[in-house]
């Protein structure tokens, strides 16, 4: 039983983990260099409509890539906001 919770919890980890379209890997990948680059810094605020802007790309992919950067300890959303903020 063990083994099987432990083999779905790292089938969802991976699954989460992963970019889901080509858009989605150049919006995590872009978002993530920000991070590093400190352009964006810890405590700011996120917004999928002003990124798809930025982006030239709809919202979907910058959400997905959000929920990714989460994954990586690096962007977290709080339960009662429907923006991300980098962590």
């Amino acid at each position: 039983m063990i083994y099987s919770m432990l083999k779905l919890y790292l089938i969802k980890e991976y699954i989460m983990a992963r970019p889901k379209s080509d858009s989605t890997r150049i919006a995590f990948e872009t978002i993530k260099s920000r991070i590093n680059k400190f352009d964006l810094l810890p405590g700011d605020s996120v917004s999928d409509l002003s990124l798809s802007k930025e982006l030239a790309m709809s919202r979907t992919p910058i959400r997905e890539a959000i929920m990714g950067l989460i994954q990586y300890n690096l962007t977290h959303i709080p339960p009662t906001v429907l923006h991300g903020f980098i962590k």
